[in-house]
């Protein structure tokens, strides 16, 4: 009975490995609607407050920061985040499959409603109610290491960032606090 159950266990494991390298596309999601910018117009604008008291940004600020971002960190952010964090367009075969499929959903829609990272700089989420919110929510994550989760990172052992990608994206959250704040 034992060397039954062993037997089967294994077979899960070799059939789970063999579904995590097997990509399928993923069905479109409705479309999302890019967030309005809480920003002041123009470069030389005066600093100023949006309804609930927090700072505004020029828009020349945020973009500055958002086409660094698409330049230099969503590539990693593409290769490491955006599974959750973004739109998805292709996923391994396990995230058809249930009860992983029901996992993968639900890890998804609360990625995507603490952090979405799919319109660029400024983030949407939970914590960012002014751009420097989501700066400040990646550098505490990439600080602590505690993305990806563990399960995540159990059929996705490449998925953590590397010591050149950490110090790549704290610079710019560092570089994008700088700005917002001067």
């Amino acid at each position: 009975m034992k060397k039954t159950i062993l037997t089967l266990l294994l077979l899960l494991a070799a059939a789970t490995l063999v579904l995590r390298f097997i990509e399928v596309e993923m069905p479109p999601s409705p479309p999302k609607k890019p967030p309005a910018k809480k920003c002041l117009a123009g470069e030389a604008a005066q600093p100023g407050n949006d309804s609930a008291g927090e700072p505004l940004a020029t828009c020349a600020e945020l973009d500055a920061i958002n086409q660094a971002y698409l330049r230099d960190i969503k590539p990693i952010f593409a290769a490491k985040c955006l599974m959750c964090h973004g739109v998805v367009t292709k996923m391994p075969l396990y995230a058809k499959v249930p009860p992983s499929s029901w996992l993968v959903r639900y890890d998804i829609k609360e990625a995507q409603e603490h952090l979405d990272m799919s319109f660029g700089f400024p983030f949407v989420g939970k914590p960012t109610d002014v751009p420097q919110d989501g700066l400040e929510e990646v550098i505490e994550v990439v600080q602590e290491a505690s993305m990806p989760p563990f399960i995540y990172k159990i059929m996705h052992w490449h998925s953590g960032l590397t010591p050149e990608e950490s110090k790549k994206i704290l610079d710019w959250a560092n570089a994008g606090l700088k700005t917002l704040n001067d």
